[in-house]
C-alpha cells in the first residue's frame, strides 16, 4: 500500500501549498482520515501475527508500545529540527516573525499565574513527547485575563488577545501523531474485542458525530476531524476491514492476477486526483467526510494484497510518513515569500494567473525538497531505528538462540 499511503500524503501537502494543476485532489483532512483507516488496519495486522504474547511472551504490549513510538519519534524528532531551523536558514522574515521559538519565548516571559504554568509545562511536554498535541486544538490562552479555557476554534486564527496553543506546536501536522499514540495506547486492548463490537462502537462514536456536526451552522474544525474520539471509528473501520480482507479482496476476482496492481495504481491515482468535494456546505462535506474513509476501507484489502510483494511500493510507502512530518515547514519556509502576494493582494484576473503559477513553481520546489528530506530521513531511520523495532518483535526462541550463539563465541 506503498503508493497508496505517499499520494494521501501528497493530498496533505497540496492542502497545505496549490493543488497541482487545479485538479480536484483529495481534500486533506479526508486524506488524513484515511491514513487512520490505514493505521487500523496495520494495526490489526501486527497484532494477529507479530505482537502476541505467545511469541513474544509477557511483555507483549509494553514491547508493541516500544516499537511504535520508537516508529513515530525518531522522525518526528528530525521534523522538529527542521521546523526551527528552516526559516532562519533562509532568512524569511514572515517565518522567523511566526517562529514556534517566538511563541515559545513569548510563553516563558508571561506572568506566573497557575494557568499560564500549565501552559508553559503543557508546551515543552507535549513539543518533546508528542502525546496531547492534539489538545491544542482545543485550548486558547487569554492574554488578557492570564487564563486558559477550551474552545473548539482553537485552529482557527487567534484574534487579538487570544492565544491559540496550536501556535507552539514545532510540528504544526504533529497532533496527527497525538491521535496515533492514543489509538496505539487503545490498540492491544480494543482489538480484542469481537467484530460485531467494533462495529457497534463504529457507529455510536459516528452516530454521535453526525448529531453534533449537523446541529451546527458552523462546524468547528476541530470537531469535524481534530477530536479523538471522533476518528476513532476509522481506525476500528481499519480494523474490521483488515479481519473481513478476504471478501473484500473476492470482490475483486474479476481482476486477472497480472493486472490486479495496474488497477490499485489506478484506482488509488483516480479517487486521490478526482474527488468530490461540498465544502461550502457543512451537511454535504460531512457526507463526504464519511463516505471517502468508507470506501477506502472497502477497496484496502485489494490494494495490499496486489502491492505486498512489490518491493518499491513498500519504499515509497516508507517515505509517507517523513514526508508528511517534513512537508509543513517546506512549504512555509520555500513558498512564504508568495502567500502575501496570493492573499492579501486584489490581483487583476491576469496578474492573478500570473502569481498562480509562480505559486505553483514556488509549490513544486517546496515538494522536491520535501522528498530529498524524507529520503534521508528514511536512511537515517533505517541505518539506526529499524535494526532495534526489528529486535521487539523477535520471538523468544530466536532472542535465546542468538544469546547462546553470542556465549559460545565468546568462549
Amino acid at each position: 500500500m506503498g503508493y497508496l499511503r505517499i499520494m494521501l500524503a501528497i493530498c496533505v501537502f497540496w492542502s497545505h501549498s496549490v493543488p497541482l494543476a487545479k485538479l480536484p485532489w483529495l481534500d486533506g483532512q479526508i486524506a488524513v482520515q484515511i491514513f487512520f483507516v490505514i493505521s487500523g488496519f496495520y494495526m490489526q495486522l501486527i497484532l494477529a501475527t507479530k505482537y502476541t504474547k505467545e511469541r513474544l511472551g509477557n511483555s507483549w504490549i509494553q514491547k508493541f508500545y516500544l516499537s511504535r513510538y520508537m516508529r513515530l519519534y525518531p522522525i518526528y524528532f528530525l521534523g522538529v529540527a527542521s521546523s526551527l531551523i528552516y526559516p532562519i536558514a533562509l532568512s524569511i522574515k514572515d517565518s522567523i516573525s511566526r517562529h514556534p521559538i517566538n511563541e515559545w519565548i513569548f510563553i516563558a516571559n508571561l506572568p506566573q499565574t497557575l494557568s499560564s504554568i500549565f501552559l508553559k509545562l503543557y508546551v515543552g511536554f507535549t513539543n518533546l513527547f508528542i502525546v496531547f498535541q492534539d489538545w491544542s486544538l482545543f485550548l486558547t490562552f487569554d492574554i488578557q485575563k492570564n487564563q486558559i479555557y477550551l474552545d473548539p476554534h482553537g485552529f482557527a486564527p487567534s484574534p487579538d488577545g487570544q492565544f491559540y496553543l496550536q501556535q507552539a506546536l514545532a510540528v504544526g501536522a504533529a497532533w496527527t501523531l497525538a491521535i496515533e499514540i492514543a489509538f496505539y495506547i487503545l490498540a492491544p486492548f480494543i482489538l480484542k474485542l469481537s467484530t460485531k463490537k467494533l462495529a457497534i462502537y463504529s457507529i455510536l462514536f459516528v452516530v454521535l458525530k453526525i448529531i453534533v456536526l449537523w446541529n451546527l451552522t458552523t462546524p468547528p474544525d476541530g470537531l469535524k476531524y481534530r477530536f479523538f474520539p471522533f476518528e476513532l471509528p476509522w481506525f476500528l473501520v481499519g480494523a474490521i476491514s483488515f479481519r473481513h480482507k478476504k471478501y473484500l479482496i473476492s470482490l475483486f476476482s474479476w481482476v486477472r492476477k497480472e493486472h490486479e496492481s495496474i488497477l490499485s495504481y489506478a484506482l488509488v491515482t483516480f479517487l486521490c486526483v478526482v474527488s468530490i468535494s461540498f465544502t461550502n456546505d457543512p451537511q454535504l462535506s460531512l457526507i463526504t467526510r464519511l463516505f471517502y474513509p468508507t470506501l477506502f476501507a472497502i477497496v484496502i484489502p485489494f490494494i495490499f494484497h496486489a502491492t505486498a510483494r512489490i518491493q518499491y511500493d513498500s519504499f515509497i510507502g516508507e517515505l509517507s510518513y517523513p514526508f508528511y512530518v517534513f512537508h509543513q515547514s517546506t512549504v512555509l519556509s520555500v513558498t512564504n515569500n508568495v502567500f502575501p502576494k496570493v492573499y492579501n493582494r486584489i490581483l487583476e484576473p491576469d496578474d492573478g494567473e500570473v502569481f498562480y503559477g509562480i505559486f505553483h513553481i514556488y509549490a513544486l520546489i517546496a515538494l522536491i525538497v520535501t522528498f530529498i528530506l524524507a529520503l534521508l530521513a528514511h536512511r537515517f531511520e533505517k541505518a539506526w531505528v529499524e535494526p532495534v523495532r526489528q529486535k521487539l518483535s523477535q520471538p523468544i526462541r530466536v532472542r535465546e538462540t542468538e544469546y547462546l550463539t553470542s556465549c559460545k563465541k565468546k568462549n
